[in-house]
């Protein structure tokens, strides 16, 4: 019984490396990417309008993004999927100044 447990938290052990490892490579990955590149890739929404923020439930922060309409490409996000909001205005480094969330609705063009 003790050889399954240690088997099986080997397991998860090297499961959490494979996860940390492949979310290097993916931040890698977008950050030698254009944001033109990234949109075409269904993976950044640019430019976005900001049409509400509140608290909800649990105190947690709520903020409705739209993207105009003219810039529709096909996207890759969908509930429960980890996001990231951040800014590209000179007085701001993207590396400091991001906010991480989660997606809870989707529509076509707001999440």
């Amino acid at each position: 019984m003790s050889n399954s447990i240690e088997a099986i938290k080997k397991q998860i052990e090297l499961l959490k490396l494979e996860q940390e490892n492949d979310r290097e490579q993916h931040k890698e990955k977008i950050s030698k990417s254009s944001i033109q590149e990234r949109k075409q890739l269904g993976i950044t929404w640019y430019p976005i309008i900001i049409k509400d923020s509140y608290y909800g439930y649990g105190d947690r922060l709520i903020i409705e993004i739209e993207r105009p309409n003219d810039n529709y490409y096909p996207h890759q996000f969908q509930f429960g999927c980890t996001v990231s909001l951040f800014s590209n205005h000179s007085n701001y480094s993207p590396s400091e100044n991001t906010l991480n969330g989660t997606v809870s609705l989707v529509r076509m063009n707001q999440l």
